[in-house]
């Protein structure tokens, strides 16, 4: 995958993890290899940060290229308003948040000649798919 910009920093990250725009860029540790079987669905994102604050909302281009580009969707994760995340008078440690805000949730295509805007100092994610088909060595 190729982002066409500058001064933008990204990671690849596991699919479980929760990118929150609101948070400082995501601290853990790059995912760098996946393990898929054939005729199964490899799932994972790329947190992307605008770092340049003279441009308060930057466009970025999102293309896929190589041999597997035709089995590879990409989406935007959009943030949505929850407003009872959790019960207040119930709920454990594993919650990653209790207050209100926006959590990422929504899986949107790509629109826009699949170019998306970029906040400065918000962390996006997008989510990227890919359908390992039966007949790949």
């Amino acid at each position: 995958m190729k982002l066409t910009s500058n001064d933008i920093r990204m990671k690849v990250l596991s699919s479980l993890e929760k990118v929150f725009p609101t948070d400082p860029f995501p601290s853990t540790e790059e995912t760098n290899e996946f393990t898929v079987f054939h005729n199964q669905r490899c799932c994972f994102q790329i947190a992307i940060c605008n770092q340049k604050s003279s441009i308060n909302v930057k466009k970025i281009s999102v293309s896929v290229a190589g041999d597997l580009s035709d089995y590879v969707t990409v989406r935007q994760v959009i943030s949505v308003p929850v407003m009872h995340p959790a019960s207040l008078a119930n709920f454990d440690d594993c919650y990653l948040r209790t207050t209100p805000g926006l959590y990422p949730d929504l899986l949107r295509p790509l629109h826009y000649q699949n170019s998306i805007p970029l906040p400065y100092g918000q962390t996006q994610a997008l989510w990227i798919t890919a359908d390992v088909p039966t007949d790949l060595p």
